[in-house]
């Protein structure tokens, strides 16, 4: 093969690769990835004594889905937001509550890394068409304030309850 013919099918495979790759980022997994993320989140704060607080005025001008959660004897609540796409809402988020924030992105993190979760996704695609599935992969989860690592009822769930 001439050089010309391997740097076309080179340059080819890049562009499919980088289109599937934007696909993936801005498809958001859809409605059926939302309710599982939504149902995680119900299942971790009630485990801990946290009840939904519903508060339409929160969530309505927000470019992300954010439940709040009280639980009796505590001051303040925990909020947790589903971000879609790549958490592009992260850093919004992050200054909405003055940075006592983390992410939950397969485990608990101080940012969400979008490559990082691009290739965790095509990984996990790429297992379930051979049979090695494990489920649907969840949406970035914003959780403040941070999961502590100590026990502290107040602060919510600690961080490995938030592991998927």
């Amino acid at each position: 093969m001439n050089a010309r013919v391997i740097t076309s099918v080179a340059v080819l495979i890049a562009l499919a690769g980088g289109m599937a790759l934007k696909v993936g980022r801005y498809s958001g997994h859809g409605e059926a990835a939302s309710t599982t993320a939504e149902r995680h989140i119900a299942v971790v704060m009630s485990q801990h004594g946290w009840l939904e607080k519903n508060e339409a005025a929160v969530t309505g001008h927000l470019p992300f889905l954010q439940k709040v959660f009280v639980r009796g004897g505590c001051s303040e609540p925990v909020f947790v937001a589903i971000l879609t796409g790549n958490a592009e809402g992260a850093d919004f988020f992050r200054l909405q509550h003055s940075g006592n924030v983390a992410f939950v992105q397969d485990d608990v993190v101080s940012h969400p890394n979008g490559f990082r979760r691009q290739i965790a996704n095509m990984t996990r695609a790429a297992g379930r068409l051979v049979g090695h599935g494990d489920g649907q992969t969840l949406p970035v989860l914003a959780v403040s304030p941070a999961p502590p690592i100590d026990r502290d009822e107040c602060a919510g769930p600690p961080a490995q309850a938030w592991r998927p």
